[in-house]
């Protein structure tokens, strides 16, 4: 599965926008945008950082809005993911 699709997904079942990510992990919004479309990926150098960061803040919305069972069918694949 792509990094994009992946990362697209992530974003839709955890309601986070993608301002208020890239205030929580110090990125423009811009890159959030590339890494949604798959015409960017994080740069190696800062990957392992930067996931726990984008993790941190997935979880947290995840929970609160109570989507666990949605991010368990999409990591199953259950759920169709959005190819774009």
């Amino acid at each position: 599965m792509k990094f994009s699709v992946i990362f697209s997904n992530l974003i839709k079942i955890s309601e986070l926008k993608p301002k208020e990510l890239s205030e929580r992990i110090g990125y423009d919004v811009s890159y959030i945008s590339k890494w949604s479309t798959g015409k960017l990926l994080p740069s190696a150098k800062t990957a392992e950082t930067l996931f726990q960061m984008m993790a941190d803040a997935f979880t947290e919305k995840i929970w609160y809005f109570h989507k666990e069972e949605q991010l368990r069918d999409m990591l199953e694949r259950r759920l169709p993911l959005e190819t774009k």
